[in-house]
């Protein structure tokens, strides 16, 4: 689910250590980046079938979290509270139903708006 609902779009500012040949463009050393982490956790060179939405993927090295020593000092609490609201969403509502697409806050980090569902 986090790599395919990023809690946020974008990284923090980051500055180019050295001259990076991306796309057939070169980002000089110095200059100022933003990594698009929603981008990156749908790349096909790293994803196969980026825009499938699949549980049971093995090969998940996403960075929903960001990586390395710029990784979310939450993330761990943020999973954790994820693991204990869907085990207790599927042992006490196992028939719930999505009513319509959530709508989410247009912030740094994402968070859902509205979110309606039934219980069937």
């Amino acid at each position: 689910m986090l790599r395919f609902e990023s809690p946020s779009h974008w990284s923090l500012p980051r500055e180019a250590i050295e001259d990076v040949p991306l796309g057939g463009t070169i980002i000089p050393k110095g200059c100022p980046v933003i990594g698009a982490l929603n981008a990156a956790n749908r790349d096909p060179a790293v994803f196969e079938n980026p825009d499938i939405f699949d549980v049971r993927r093995k090969a998940n090295r996403h960075i929903a979290f960001a990586i390395g020593p710029h990784s979310c000092l939450g993330n761990q609490l943020a999973r954790q509270e994820a693991q204990t609201m869907f085990r207790a969403i599927i042992t006490r509502l196992p028939r719930l139903e999505l009513v319509s697409q959530p709508r989410f806050k247009s912030s740094f980090v994402r968070s859902v708006d509205s979110l309606v569902v039934r219980q069937t």
